[in-house]
């Protein structure tokens, strides 16, 4: 398991991974002058679909907890990338 902090910039459509926990970033939208996020977060203890925003975390089943530090996308679109930093448990 990592045990450092760790960051990573997902764009929609891609995954990174967190100690054995998958986090893919499914489409992120903007509205109201700011964007929020839908992802998946998978690991061998569950799966889960999440709406995130800015400065949201996140328990990793249990393997630590993931910050959402920055949304960005790009209004019209379901593009973007977000911004996590990860604190193992």
């Amino acid at each position: 398991m990592d045990d450092e902090l760790r960051r990573a910039r997902v764009p929609q459509g891609a995954q990174a991974s967190f100690a054995d926990v998958r986090v893919g970033v499914m489409r992120i939208g903007v509205g109201a002058g700011r964007a929020l996020a839908q992802i998946a977060v998978r690991s061998p203890r569950g799966e889960d679909v999440l709406r995130v925003d800015l400065g949201d975390a996140i328990d990793l089943h249990g393997a630590g907890m993931l910050h959402v530090d920055d949304v960005e996308g790009e209004p019209g679109t379901s593009a973007g990338v977000v911004t996590f930093t990860f604190h193992p448990a």
